[in-house]
């Protein structure tokens, strides 16, 4: 009996090499090899198409990319995979399916900016109140019910306060930011650096005045960081990204792996193995890249550029990654 199993398994393999050799497809299997440990699929910002070269969101699955639509940008996915919210051009957050298909549009009181998801009802998004003049007005962070549209403050900013980097904890408790300080601002209120608070807007704090990139690993418990400056604010080796895996209760790090700093936007995967972002490794234009937490393992570029005008190429940013179907 084992001896027949093996028997068809070898015939149904030849067979498969011999119809990939007949259609001509040997090009798009070794395409695709790189990419068969990785699950799910990744939605990001982009500008791929030429006429006219309009910022656009995109999704990759198994070594494919599609064009979803326009004005679509800053995306993320909610926690069951069901909707991707998307920032407009207005007061407006659309969810979208991953077919492209706009399914929810809700209006939000101020420009939406930076979204992430506290769970599959609510979101938390930067809103900033002069859209006209985005860099000088105020800012604050707001908690909206994708079902009734009820916006509530839960953080004011002051002025010359920004925020990069939001994301809630996968256990919806915590919301990380970087918090940036304008040089314009005498005597700022609050320094420049890392922070938490609860998710309804209570307790905030310092975590680290040093580092960028930052992103919640699936334990809720802990927070991934990149940092170029020593405890004294000396830069480090410019040309890497020195990431580190801080305890948010302790305070305690340790390292991760180093990484090129050009990286922008990095995240870890929603299984805690790998880390993400939008790389400029390839020197002209930026594409998505995955690393895999151990550092003797290299990247896996998920996207190429694409040269959409002479000597001009995409941009592949703000990548999000859901690792289910």
């Amino acid at each position: 009996m084992k001896v027949k199993t093996a028997f068809l398994i070898l015939v149904l393999f030849v067979a498969v090499i011999l119809f990939v050799h007949e259609k001509g497809l040997w090009n798009d299997v070794l395409d695709l090899l790189p990419y068969f440990g990785l699950k799910g699929k990744f939605v990001f910002t982009a500008t791929r198409q030429v006429n006219p070269p309009k910022t656009s969101l995109h999704l990759w699955k198994k070594g494919r990319v599609r064009f979803l639509g326009y004005h679509r940008v800053m995306p993320v996915w909610s926690p069951d995979g069901k909707y991707i919210a998307c920032r407009s051009l207005g007061n407006e957050i659309y969810l979208v399916g991953d077919n492209g298909k706009t399914v929810k549009t809700l209006k939000t009181p101020y420009f939406p900016s930076s979204m992430a998801w506290k769970s599959r009802e609510k979101l938390i998004y930067k809103g900033i109140e002069n859209r006209a003049d985005p860099v000088n007005s105020l800012k604050a962070l707001y908690e909206l019910d994708i079902n009734s549209g009820e916006t509530k403050k839960l953080l004011q900013l002051a002025e010359g306060e920004d925020i990069i980097n939001l994301s809630v904890s996968p256990d919806g408790n915590k919301i990380l930011f970087i918090l940036v300080v304008s040089d314009e601002v005498k005597n700022p209120i609050r320094k420049r650096g890392i922070y938490l608070v609860n998710s309804d807007g209570t307790q905030l704090r310092l975590l680290s005045r040093w580092g960028t990139s930052v992103s919640w690993f699936p334990d809720s418990k802990h927070i991934l960081y990149a940092n170029t400056r020593d405890e004294k604010g000396n830069r480090l080796d410019v040309g890497h990204g020195y990431y580190f895996k801080k305890d948010i209760n302790s305070g305690k790090d340790s390292f991760v792996r180093r990484i090129l700093a050009f990286e922008t936007n990095t995240k870890v995967s929603p299984d805690g193995n790998y880390i993400y972002a939008s790389s400029g490794l390839k020197g002209r234009g930026r594409c998505i890249v995955v690393y895999p937490l151990k550092e003797e393992e290299s990247a896996i570029m998920i996207t190429e550029p694409v040269e959409i005008a002479h000597d001009t190429y995409s941009q592949d940013d703000f990548p999000d990654w859901y690792q289910g179907n």
